[in-house]
């Protein structure tokens, strides 16, 4: 490995600073030997050996490192810009239950910037009223009383709408085995459920009067004479 004579100027040059003697380490460019670059880590140790110093130089070539780095860095980036574009909250806890990750769209309903929420608890970030549940939640999970929930949820957003919300929580191990970290989704659902109810009241109350229709009167007639007849009693219709 040829890493040139300035190169080897800067390493002597980190090791003795001003008459003391240091160990030191540097990140260098070198050449192989088919006048290819390469990516290197130098470290040196200076040891008195009589009145001379012995400098051992340890090479270590970080291409690869490198290379993994950067594919790890694009990974990261890929998967912050697809969790900061998709239409649902997503965040992460630790297991005291603290927020270490906040996507934009979960930002932009609570009105709390990722920053401020960071290192929050739900509590902190929405008031007692609405985020007490959501801790304890998140308590149970960390305390190892189940590894996946899904529920549905209410609390306002930043323009104090309520909304609901289909949340899934999981929670993640660290390697000896205990919770480490808690990850929630949650999806609005609040014009599914609205849908829901207004199918539901069409089919069984009278959309002039609001009062319970022919199906819904049969349905609880049916119930209330199952109800006498197992009690072995009777049953009144007042009309």
């Amino acid at each position: 490995i040829d890493c040139g004579w300035n190169e080897q100027e800067r390493v002597y040059a980190i090791v003795e600073h001003e008459g003391e003697r240091l160990g030191a380490s540097g990140d260098l460019t070198g050449q192989r030997r088919d006048a290819s670059e390469m990516n290197l880590k130098v470290e040196a140790h200076p040891h008195e050996f009589g009145d001379d110093i012995i400098i051992f130089l340890s090479v270590l070539d970080i291409a690869e490192a490198r290379k993994a780095k950067r594919a790890m860095r694009q990974r990261e980036e890929l998967l912050r810009m697809v969790i900061s574009g998709i239409p649902a909250m997503v965040s992460a806890k630790d297991k005291q239950g603290r927020y270490l990750l906040v996507n934009e769209y979960q930002s932009e309903i609570l009105g709390v910037s990722a920053a401020d929420a960071i290192g929050k608890t739900t509590s902190e970030v929405l008031g007692d009223e609405a985020g007490a549940a959501i801790d304890a939640l998140d308590r149970r999970l960390t305390q190892g009383t189940g590894l996946f929930f899904s529920l549905e949820e209410k609390y306002p957003d930043s323009d104090g709408r309520e909304r609901i919300w289909l949340t899934t929580k999981s929670a993640i191990r660290a390697d000896n085995g205990s919770v480490d970290k808690v990850i929630s989704v949650s999806i609005d659902i609040s014009e599914k459920k609205f849908l829901e109810e207004r199918a539901e009241g069409m089919a069984n109350y009278d959309a002039l009067t609001g009062l319970p229709n022919r199906p819904v009167y049969v349905r609880r007639l049916q119930d209330t004479l199952g109800h006498a007849k197992r009690a072995r009693t009777r049953a009144a219709i007042a009309v």
